[in-house]
């Protein structure tokens, strides 16, 4: 009964492109990380740096904004080059599941679902730096959805429309990391930077409204 369920929902429902990809024919796997993470984020992390001072980690904290904006400049890039503003417009373009263009971008939305996982670091930074103040609801479930919502749609959905959402949030998260990393530079970088936070968390906000605006309109 279990097992026919379980094939009912995770076989028999998936889409057969990536019926067998990693990460994606199974939900195990992902549900281990998300496990992992909240373990150590809400529960092992602030334990372990309860009696400790905070780790500074200025040099890993700035190589993971680098390599956060280096790689959602890459998913931007692919986003266009397989045809966001040229061959599909900006409101519902019609769908073409079997193009070679559209099966690139399948593939790099896995990619993506890679760098959503990557994602996860921040919130384990904040722990070890002892920021449990930046660790809130918000925070952890944002992280999380996202995960899940890249598997759902890989999963069973891998429709190129919704790819509109995965470019916007890329784009947004350039922005945002670059923030980051100008302004850990120091104080006078810091200050320099402030003017632009407001900015920052309404474009964030502006992303998350899009979005479902996106999903009801297609």
């Amino acid at each position: 009964m279990i097992g026919e369920i379980y094939n009912y929902l995770f076989v028999e429902l998936s889409a057969p492109l990536s019926r067998e990809w990693p990460l994606i024919s199974s939900p195990f796997p992902l549900m281990l990380i998300i496990f992992g993470y909240l373990y150590f984020v809400l529960y092992a992390g602030p334990r372990y740096m309860e009696d400790r001072p905070p780790y500074k980690l200025r040099t890993f904290t700035s190589l993971y904004d680098l390599i956060q904006i280096l790689a959602n400049l890459w998913m931007v890039q692919e986003h266009i080059s397989f045809g966001w503003f040229s061959k599909y417009g900006i409101i519902c373009p019609e769908p073409s599941p079997d193009s070679p263009n559209t099966l690139k971008m399948f593939n790099s939305i896995w990619w993506l679902l890679l760098l959503k996982i990557f994602d996860l670091v921040e919130t384990c930074l904040f722990v070890l730096r002892k920021k449990q103040n930046q660790v809130s609801t918000l925070h952890v479930y944002h992280h999380v959805s996202n995960i899940f919502f890249a598997w759902l749609y890989l999963k069973y959905i891998l429709d190129e429309r919704a790819t509109l959402i995965s470019l916007l949030n890329c784009a947004i998260h350039v922005i945002m990391y670059m923030y980051y990393f100008v302004s850990a530079r120091g104080p006078k970088y810091q200050q320099m930077m402030s003017p632009l936070k407001p900015f920052i968390t309404r474009i964030q906000m502006d992303s998350n409204s899009s979005s479902r605006t996106i999903f009801k309109i297609c």
